[in-house]
């Protein structure tokens, strides 16, 4: 029962991180490839203004953040986690 009751109060803080993360991301993309073309360039791949590849990274950053107090070694880890999940 209690692993039961800690994932129900989790569940709509990462719902907040992966939609958050998402949506940051969507507006990084579209800013930046906008201002490249010289025009409006949608990059989504959903109907939403949300690109799930960066909801899934704010997930996992999510994670190293609370266990994590280095700001040095976050910083280190973010970086390489980030070049390899885009690759």
């Amino acid at each position: 029962m209690r692993f039961a009751n800690v994932l129900i109060e989790k569940i709509p803080i990462m719902l907040a991180d992966f939609l958050t993360g998402g949506f940051t991301g969507w507006v990084y993309e579209t800013v930046i490839t906008s201002i490249a073309f010289g025009r409006f360039e949608d990059r989504g791949v959903l109907p939403v203004p949300i690109l799930p590849i960066y909801g899934f990274f704010a997930l996992i950053l999510s994670f190293l953040v609370k266990r994590e107090t280095n700001i040095a070694l976050l910083f280190i880890l973010s970086s390489a986690g980030a070049t390899i999940f885009e690759l």
